[in-house]
């Protein structure tokens, strides 16, 4: 085995063991190059006040370069060291390469993202994470006053005594003043060979250096979205048409307020520039309150639960209190609220929606079902419902009468499509007519089939916000049969036949099954452009991005 010598790298004190030959190149060296360097490097010999307050270091071979453009051949250095320079670097990307192009092996320190955030000195681009042979940089988003004085102030804690650059606090003078320096200088040792306030790196010939980038703090438009589950197809197809024209980072609500909810939320509100959630319900109130905080444009989507107030089936966060404080709550404190339909909005208002800052745009679908499948044949005498069946959606979507039209009406085929949850199974539906089909989950291409084969779509709710499933239904062709909700008259346009109670369902599903094979293709263009993409697009434009 050969000579080696142990170098010590950076202010975390890490230890390396090198060939005693080893060619060390040290990088962005200033006033204090590593003792086992073999070569400095600096790209400018004149004072670097940001970095160091101290006039760079010659007492060795020393290059002037761009660290993003190192005059040395491939491979030509043994190791490479990066102490506290990386996260100056303007083209991050360009400095890992060349620091794996021209050297074998290395070693890359800057401050944690936890020290960069605490110390937050402002000449830093980058807060720089990763560990083992990966790192990742994130461009520095601006912090809000709060957290910039509270920083501030643990800088000059953190460093009181000692002349940094930048503004500490003084210690007082006689023993008092040196054992308060003492305890500091031991503090602050320690966090250094923690690890905590350091992010340190490490590659070779095994484990390339492998470097990532963030550079969405860049972008003018920043949107967190704050989701919560299962995703609707609807609330993805918001988030694909804002991540076309802005950058988004995406929390998932976990049904609680947990830990990590709360941290990534505010993490993700202080990136932004607007903060956008779909229903004001739980997952919102938590957004609305870290908006404002950090001052962020706030916009809501409602028209669901969240502002329902059907008292007479106790359905709607505002039927019960303190529930119904949850919206107001979150509508109060948004910049904009997007109601999904004339209908939703008339609800929202009542549950305390300012009306000057409540706007209309309907849900936006993608097309999907425009389209007929090959060697599928309409049957003008199905009729077809779509729904999640558990002990609310029963009554709520209609689908006791649904079934009830299909045991009172034996002469047409009933197709119900979706989950069906087993309370409903051994009760409602424990002797189901022989003419009602339940598919259980299917496929889009199934449902594509389903629905072309159908010729009239019942959506026999008591409530709705905008009837996603009918549209759809609409999109294949399917005439629909509605019940009086504001929503579903609204949504469903001129063409809908109107069912005005219980016993008239079979009426209503007669007169839709009569309809002429001609009117099918106005269905499909009434349904393409009532929940058309482009209007929600320009909806979400305004209410995200306008000036006020």
């Amino acid at each position: 085995m050969g000579l080696t010598k142990t170098a010590v790298l950076g202010w975390s004190r890490t230890k390396v063991e090198l060939a005693a030959d080893a060619v060390v190149l040290d990088v962005g060296a200033g006033a204090w190059p590593n003792a086992v360097a073999t070569i400095a490097c600096d790209r400018s010999l004149a004072e670097d006040v940001h970095r160091t307050g101290r006039a760079t270091k010659v007492d060795r071979p020393f290059v002037i370069c761009d660290a993003t453009a190192l005059p040395f051949r491939d491979g030509a250095i043994d190791f490479v060291i990066a102490s506290h320079i990386a996260e100056h670097i303007d083209e991050p990307e360009e400095f890992c390469r060349e620091l794996g192009r021209a050297a074998r092996a290395g070693y890359i320190e800057t401050p944690s993202p936890l020290a960069d955030y605490l110390l937050d000195e402002e000449y830093h681009q980058w807060r720089v994470g990763g560990g083992g042979h990966e790192i990742r940089f994130a461009r520095k988003p601006a912090k809000p006053r709060m957290a910039d004085w509270l920083t501030t102030r643990f800088y000059r804690v953190f460093y009181a005594g000692r002349d940094t650059g930048a503004p500490t606090y003084g210690l007082p003078g006689g023993l008092i003043g040196r054992i308060l320096g003492l305890v500091l200088f031991v503090i602050r040792g320690s966090l250094n060979r923690s690890g905590l306030m350091h992010t340190r790196v490490q590659f070779g010939p095994d484990d390339p250096l492998v470097c990532t980038v963030d550079r969405s703090a860049e972008a003018t438009r920043r949107v967190a979205i704050i989701e919560r589950g299962p995703q609707s197809g609807f609330v993805e197809g918001d988030r694909a048409v804002i991540e076309r024209d802005a950058a988004t980072r995406v929390v998932r609500y976990p049904g609680w307020p947990s830990p990590r909810f709360l941290v990534d939320t505010w993490r993700a509100v202080g990136w932004s520039t607007v903060v956008y959630t779909f229903f004001a319900s739980e997952q919102a109130v938590v957004a609305a309150v870290f908006a404002r905080v950090r001052r962020r444009r706030f916009v809501v989507s409602v028209g669901g639960y969240d502002v329902a107030n059907v008292r007479v089936h106790g359905y709607g966060l505002p039927t019960r209190f303190p529930h119904r404080l949850v919206p107001r709550v979150v509508m109060a404190l948004s910049h904009r609220v997007i109601a999904f339909s004339n209908a939703a909005r008339v609800e929202a208002l009542a549950a305390g929606a300012d009306p000057e800052r409540t706007s209309v745009s309907h849900i936006g679908l993608e097309p999907r079902f425009v389209t007929a499948p090959n060697g599928v044949e309409r049957d003008p005498d199905t009729v077809i419902t779509v729904a999640y069946v558990d002990e609310v959606s029963w009554s709520r979507k209609g689908i006791d009468r649904f079934v009830d039209a299909a045991r009172n009406d034996p002469h047409r085929r009933y197709i119900l499509v979706g989950r069906i949850a087993d309370p409903v199974l051994t009760a409602g539906l424990a002797d189901p007519p022989p003419n009602l089909v339940m598919t259980g989950f299917v496929t889009d291409d199934e449902l594509r089939s389903l629905l072309w084969s159908s010729g009239v779509y019942a959506q026999l709710s008591w409530h709705e916000g905008f009837g996603v499933s009918m549209v759809e239904a609409m999109q294949a062709g399917c005439r629909p049969v509605v019940t009086g909700v504001p929503a579903l008259i609204e949504v469903a346009g001129p063409d809908a036949v109107l069912s005005r109670g219980r016993d008239d369902d079979l009426r209503a599903i007669a007169a839709a099954a009569a309809s002429a094979p001609a009117d099918r293709a106005r269905f499909t263009r009434w349904a393409t452009e009532v929940a058309s993409m482009d209007d929600r697009a320009a909806g979400l434009e305004s209410a995200l991005f306008a000036a006020t």
